[in-house]
Parts: structure tokens; C-alpha cells; sequence
């Protein structure tokens, strides 16, 4: 693992808002499958080019979106390119997801594209990830206050300071007689 790395494989960095985002200008082979990120930092072979002739597609979702454990041209979201060259699709997925990451991701990502289309693509899993406060890094929860959501557990904060928060909540638990059902996978010094 890198410092400053979230733990698969490298492919992603801390983000203040919602836990963690894939790193720009990134190309790596990991566990068999072949990853690459293109300069805005979203999965694409090819740089970020904004055109006006095309259709442009806004992707925001989980692993499935991402294409984790697939190859580049595997993935859905580059098939449907493939399948109509009239569409620009902009994968935003980003593994390890719940809904709302996917929907920061979507709040942080529709000026920046203004999309024709939006697909927020989610599985059900996603729903339990929201519950969390923690999946494999710190992350952002909402919670409801009457009738609004309300954005708790940010700034995310740097990742020395939520290595050691992972492993108080750790030491916590193991005193309670708990076990440990989180893993600290930030690397510390």
C-alpha cells in the first residue's frame, strides 16, 4: 500500500467530503484487471474532452458503475459508449459507495459536466453502506432531523488524524469485549 492511499490497490486518495475519490491520471494493472483514470479523475481511457455534438451521460454510483475487478473496456458504462458513439458517458462510480456518496458525488459533479442524462445506479447494499460512519475509511453519513437530511461525520479530516480515530474506535471495542468488525486499512507512518 501507498501512504496516503485508500486500500484497494492504490486507485483511490482521501476526500474531505465524502471519504474518498479516485486519483487522477492513473493507469494500473491490479489482481488481474486493468484500471485506468483519466485526468478529472473518473474512469476513461481517454482524457476528459467536453463535446457539444454528443449526448453526455452522467454516471454517479458504487462498484458496479466503477467496473471493480473488470477491465477498462469491460465495464457498462463503456459498453454503452461503444454501443452508441452519439453518447459521452462520465463514470463516476467509485467503489465502496453508499447513497450518499452517490449523491455528494452527484452534487459535487452535475455543474462540472452538465449533463443531458443523469443515472444515479445503485444495489441495494448501497442502502446498508449509508448507515456507516466508517466502510474501510472514514465517509460521510446523512441523518434525518424532521423532515430534512442533515450531513454529519465531515470534513473527513487528515488521514493521520482518521487512522488514529479508526484505531481508538478499535481499542474501544476490543475493551468492551466487541470484535472487530473494522479493519484499519489507512496506512499510518
Amino acid at each position: 500500500h501507498e501512504k496516503n492511499a485508500y486500500v484497494y490497490g492504490g486507485l483511490h486518495e482521501p476526500h474531505p467530503t465524502r471519504g474518498w475519490i479516485l486519483k487522477r491520471s492513473f493507469s494500473r494493472r491490479i489482481w488481474g484487471s486493468t484500471y485506468t483514470l483519466n485526468d478529472r479523475g473518473y474512469r476513461s481511457r481517454t482524457n476528459h474532452q467536453e463535446d457539444p455534438s454528443r449526448f453526455t451521460v452522467l454516471l454517479v454510483g458504487d462498484s458496479f458503475t466503477f467496473g471493480l475487478d473488470a477491465n477498462d473496456g469491460d465495464i457498462w458504462p463503456t459498453l454503452l459508449e461503444l454501443k452508441n458513439p452519439a453518447l459521452h458517458v462520465i463514470n463516476r462510480g467509485v467503489s465502496g459507495y453508499g447513497m450518499g456518496q452517490i449523491y455528494l458525488s452527484l452534487l459535487e459533479s452535475i455543474e462540472d459536466y452538465k449533463p443531458d442524462l443523469t443515472i444515479a445506479a445503485f444495489t441495494t447494499d448501497d442502502l446498508q453502506r449509508t448507515l456507516l460512519s466508517f466502510r474501510d475509511y472514514k465517509k460521510p453519513r446523512f441523518v434525518l432531523s424532521g423532515n430534512r437530511l442533515i450531513l454529519k461525520n465531515t470534513p473527513i479530516g487528515p488521514i493521520d488524524s482518521v487512522y488514529a480515530e479508526v484505531r481508538l474506535r478499535h481499542e474501544t471495542l476490543e475493551r468492551r469485549g466487541g470484535f472487530r468488525f473494522l479493519t484499519p486499512v489507512v496506512i499510518g507512518n
